[in-house]
């Protein structure tokens, strides 16, 4: 080729090139992807309903609060921010729909906005650096916002565009923000205004509630809180197969079998505790079994929660497990490295189900998808936690996209995730205080037509 057609060819060449950064940035406000969930979806008794007799329920962070009998006002001020803190630790999330009562003052003369699950990527859940790909994005959350300028913006986490809809002065609208899995939605007054399919639901660990208004007045008049799911027929299943087990009767098998970590790195791999047949996890240990457990199976397993004074059975505190667990980042050796430390932050790093049993002061039971603990389910009821000096009987299926805790013949948590993890290990966490489980066991699930 001659010279003249190549030099030709590289200016064309770099002409086409694209500028700085073109195809690397996300843009700002992806369009809102218009989507039909897959299934039908349900709604269940709220867990919270705002007592406006309670004004410790909100908090202003900018501006102030002012508060009626059966109202909370923002007023029409320069700027106004209220924040929702009526969950002291862990928020409402997972599937869950937050169920609002609005008023609004002139929409010509200020702007306003409303969000929820509201989270900050660039923080690591469990601390340290973000560990995942989208976690470096600038933040997500559920918002319906405002403007004269710009008219209503609609945004479901990391999805967002305008939508038709003008909100008149002093008409009360019943504002709903529904996720269901990874199904979010938008609704006023009964119509879906918008709704998304999204890869990672970001409101199992942050729920956060924020109403702001600047040169309007907005008037918060109800407020619900509820969860959702996937409205499916539980299946019946029944113990089939006996996979794996182990009574701990036995010290060598239940050394061979099982792999105890401590929190100190020196001691990360250690022989299993065992007292009087029970597997005892300390606090700030793990206890992980070899075997994975394939699926669809059911766990079965004496507990005990261990109190910190012998004397005063009522000092337990939560029971932590795992199932179907592997490392998100490294599928071939789930033993290659160690899973727990004293900051849990070795956790981001997992996948599998993560069931925090409540006890105590933790009045939360709680089943978590890791690595990004998506919350799935919750029950605040309790006669759903520990029970100081009891032995609970513990069943746990894991059957396709069934999941189902029960104890002591009661189901507690049970839900559908379309997206199953189908194996994996089990593990048990000693967090403050420890915990003992006795006749371990995993079956085949067998569903019974």
């Amino acid at each position: 080729m001659p010279a003249r057609a190549l030099v030709a060819v590289f200016v064309l060449g770099v002409a086409l090139l694209p500028g700085p950064r073109a195809g690397l940035a996300a843009p700002e406000r992806p369009p809102m992807m218009p989507f039909d969930p897959p299934l039908k979806w349900k709604m269940d008794p709220a867990v919270y309903r705002q007592d406006f007799t309670k004004t410790d329920t909100w908090k202003a962070v900018t501006g102030r609060l002012d508060w009626r009998a059966d109202a909370m006002l923002l007023p029409a001020e320069p700027a106004s921010k209220a924040l929702f803190v009526a969950f002291p630790h862990h928020r409402p999330g997972g599937s869950a729909a937050y169920l609002l009562r609005l008023r609004f003052g002139d929409p010509a003369r200020g702007a306003f906005k409303i969000a929820v699950n509201v989270f900050d990527h660039t923080v690591n859940v469990l601390g340290g650096r973000p560990r995942f790909p989208d976690q470096m994005r600038l933040g997500a959350e559920d918002s319906l916002a405002w403007t004269p300028e710009g008219g209503a913006v609609a945004r479901l986490q990391d999805q967002a565009g305008p939508i038709a809809w003008r909100p008149e002065p002093g008409r009360e609208y019943d504002i709903r923000f529904v996720c269901v899995d990874r199904f979010k939605a938008l609704f006023i007054n009964g119509e879906r205004i918008a709704a998304a399919w999204v890869q990672t639901p970001w409101v199992g660990v942050e729920g956060d509630l924020t109403l702001e208004s600047s040169g309007l007045e907005l008037t918060l008049s109800g407020l619900e809180v509820r969860q959702t799911g996937w409205d499916l027929p539980a299946r019946r299943y029944e113990r089939g197969e006996l996979l794996d087990a182990d009574d701990f009767t036995d010290p060598a098998a239940t050394e061979r079998g099982w792999v105890y970590e401590l929190k100190d790195a020196g001691e990360a791999v250690r022989k299993p505790l065992l007292r009087d047949g029970w597997l005892r996890a300390e606090p700030y240990s793990a206890v992980w079994r070899r075997r994975a457990g394939d699926g669809p199976v059911i766990y079965t397993f004496d507990c005990r929660p261990v109190p910190k004074d012998p004397a005063r059975p009522e000092t337990i505190t939560d029971a932590i497990f795992f199932f179907q667990a592997s490392w998100y980042n490294l599928p071939f050796d789930f033993f290659i490295r160690k899973h727990y430390d004293e900051r849990h932050s070795v956790y981001g790093d997992l996948q599998g189900y993560w069931l925090d049993w409540g006890g105590n002061g933790n009045r939360t039971t709680r089943l978590r998808k890791l690595p990004y603990r998506q919350l799935l389910l919750q029950s605040i009821a309790p006669e759903d936690q520990l029970k100081p000096g009891r032995i609970h009987a513990v069943e746990m299926l894991c059957a396709d996209s069934e999941l189902r805790f029960s104890a002591d013949g009661r189901v507690i948590l049970q839900c559908f995730d379309l997206t199953p993890y189908r194996s994996g290990h089990f593990g048990m966490l000693g967090f403050v205080r420890a915990t003992e489980i006795r006749n371990f066991k995993v079956y085949r699930a067998r569903l019974v037509e």
